[in-house]
């Protein structure tokens, strides 16, 4: 994790150090695309209670989460962009005292959220012709993967072999939102910095969450396209 981010902040350096000659108005852009390299925790009890059945969490006894996203954005409006973010991230680390259920299980989860976008408006001159700050919320939809790495439970049977469920694919929903700020370095690539909440929803026959809330900071870079000719001097 450290590695990348690393990688990360080297790459933002090497954009901006041989973007210094570089215009000094930036031209404002109709569609971005971004990259961004994501770090997160998980929100929520140790123990589910459920009447008189007491069982740890699987979510929010994971401690790791990391991954990736990719957006992309069309600004339709001087404060409000439209676009969809797909967001892979995986989650390790089980850990909860005097149990080990979970113990070296691993979630890959895959989302996809369609994204409305509120953002200040730019400017031919001052902070906000290269800065902008930001606030997205919409709609997720994903899957979650699960593998054990040791079974829950055993299942007999005195005639026929039983195979044991070692992995779960879960459909899950909810809602995210996002601030952040970024900041152009040329005309066309900037960078940027995010802070995320997200609610979701899921259930599954292999642990007893049947929701889920994290939170995420994400770094990282935009790619600029479809300048607005309005501004071109």
């Amino acid at each position: 994790m450290k590695n990348s981010i690393l990688k990360i902040v080297t790459l933002i350096i090497c954009i901006y150090s041989r973007s210094l000659d570089c215009e000094a108005q930036v031209i404002d852009n109709k569609v971005n695309i971004y990259a961004e390299y994501i770090i997160g925790i998980f929100h929520g009890k140790e123990l589910i209670e459920e009447k008189n059945f007491i069982y740890p969490s699987l979510y929010n006894n994971l401690k790791d989460i990391d991954g990736i996203s990719l957006k992309w954005l069309y600004k339709n409006h001087q404060h409000i962009s439209l676009g969809i973010n797909v967001i892979l991230l995986q989650a390790s680390n089980w850990e909860y005292t005097g149990h080990s259920e979970y113990h070296g299980s691993k979630i890959k989860m895959q989302s996809i959220s369609p994204t409305i976008q509120f953002h200040s408006k730019f400017s031919e001159t001052n902070i906000f012709n290269r800065g902008r700050v930001f606030i997205e919320i919409g709609p997720t939809v994903g899957l979650s993967k699960l593998t054990l790495s040791n079974p829950l439970f055993d299942i007999q049977n005195e005639k026929d072999a039983v195979s044991i469920p070692m992995k779960s694919n879960d459909i899950f929903y909810g809602l995210t939102g996002n601030v952040g700020l970024e900041w152009a370095i040329t005309q066309l690539i900037g960078i940027y910095i995010t802070y995320s909440l997200q609610f979701n929803w899921v259930t599954s026959k292999l642990y007893n969450d049947n929701q889920f809330t994290s939170s995420q900071l994400g770094i990282g870079i935009i790619m600029k396209f479809k300048k607005d000719k309005r501004y071109f001097y």
